[in-house]
């Protein structure tokens, strides 16, 4: 039977506020998860959420954003990282699954009735021609903001 779909946006550094919302939600086994947010955007906790998010990995789920994004693209391409992002990076390559469970993270998820996106869609464009950099972070299309569409 399948529990209840939860939603949590924008928890970015507030690990211990994270650990006691999901208390308050008393998850069942059943339930699924969902992260939408940045998930190494603030510091220092980072590490924190990547390895809670690996850790009940088959009940929580998420999907890249810019943020994530652009630190795996810098870490790809050796390019210099930010002291924090230094640190971030040293911890993840000394637990690899963690990182490899994150880096793995997809742009969206689609399911029966919703779809989970950072930022949104190119209206003029399905959903496999949407390119990562456009849900992850458009906000302009045809030089106007992406709300007037």
């Amino acid at each position: 039977m399948l529990g209840r779909t939860i939603f949590i946006w924008d928890v970015h550094w507030c690990y211990e506020e994270l650990k006691l919302l999901l208390k308050k939600l008393t998850l069942e086994p059943s339930d699924r998860v969902f992260f939408v947010w940045d998930y190494i955007n603030k510091w220092p906790h980072s590490y924190k959420v990547l390895k809670l998010l690996y850790k009940n990995r088959k009940q929580f789920f998420g999907v890249l954003w810019n943020h994530d994004r652009s630190f795996l693209e810098k870490v790809k391409q050796w390019q210099e990282l930010s002291k924090q992002q230094q640190k971030l990076l040293k911890k993840l390559n000394e637990h690899p699954k963690v990182f490899k469970h994150f880096s793995a993270f997809p742009y969206y998820i689609e399911e029966d009735n919703f779809i989970l996106i950072h930022a949104w869609l190119n209206p003029q464009k399905t959903l496999s021609e949407q390119s990562e950099a456009e849900i992850s972070s458009i906000r302009i299309i045809n030089k106007q903001p992406w709300y007037n569409f």
